[in-house]
């Protein structure tokens, strides 16, 4: 056959490693191109780029669901990895959003453990806290300037970062390092932002708090967030809103009122 021009080579390259990540499938034209090294045939020559290319999209991942990767082991994880890549393959120049299809990927497995799919939702959560716009949080000093008596018709706004995670399972307890044999299923509620430190970081709600959160991501008023407290007498309620209005701005969760 003529010689190929430098484009179609390569094309046949780029299908060589990267359409089956973990796996030689490499195209005959291209392998035929190919002089073979001192300790090398060229098919072997060819390995060395797609064992390359498979690592490092790994390693991408194993950074993204770091806690997966871990309670997996790497031959398990690997093997994740080798199927997501299959239908999933990296389509954009950042690899920032290779793992977006990771949840969906292992809910649809039926061999995989059950809360597995939970954190790997707390995970993506995290890398999207981290990768959010910036926001100065709203403090108590800047909220105490604020006319108290306003208070109800301030309507509040989340830092960006903030997302909620509703899982079947506890899985924050598997950062702490608790193992899965211990989990029990049992809904769950996560909420994941970025400090102003910029750590990001998870803490679970309970019911109460999680219908809240819901409305402050809404941008509801403060009276309106109040209305979760609303089956308790006037005093609990005040105490209960109040403290968790202060948590929330010690953690940082609300950018800004109007």
């Amino acid at each position: 056959m003529a010689d190929p021009k430098l484009r179609q080579i390569q094309q046949w390259f780029w299908r060589s490693i990267a359409g089956t990540p973990g796996e030689y499938e490499f195209v005959h034209e291209l392998v035929a191109q190919i002089e073979p090294s001192r300790t090398l045939d060229p098919a072997g020559r060819l390995a060395v780029y797609a064992d390359a290319y498979f690592l490092r999209l790994r390693d991408v991942l194993a950074e993204d669901f770091p806690r997966i990767a871990k309670l997996l082991g790497e031959q398990a994880f690997d093997n994740l990895i080798r199927a997501y890549l299959k239908g999933h393959p990296s389509t954009e120049p950042s690899v920032r959003h290779l793992g977006r299809a990771m949840v969906h990927f292992i809910r649809s497995r039926e061999d995989m453990p059950a809360w597995l799919a939970d954190l790997a939702a707390l995970e993506w959560a995290r890398v999207n806290a981290f990768d959010a716009p910036d926001d100065e949080p709203l403090t108590v000093a800047r909220l105490a300037e604020i006319d108290s008596a306003t208070w109800p018709q301030l309507r509040m706004y989340p830092v960006r970062s903030l997302e909620v995670v509703n899982a079947a399972w506890p899985v924050h307890r598997l950062w702490a390092d608790e193992g899965p044999e211990r989990l029990a299923p049992a809904p769950t509620s996560i909420r994941v932002w970025r400090r102003a430190d910029f750590h990001v970081v998870h803490a679970p709600m309970d019911e109460r708090e999680a219908a809240a959160v819901a409305r402050l991501l809404r941008g509801s008023t403060f009276a309106e967030i109040c209305q979760t407290f609303e089956d308790l007498d006037e005093q609990q309620a005040a105490e209960q809103a109040g403290a968790m209005l202060l948590r929330w701005l010690q953690d940082g969760l609300i950018a800004r009122t109007e």
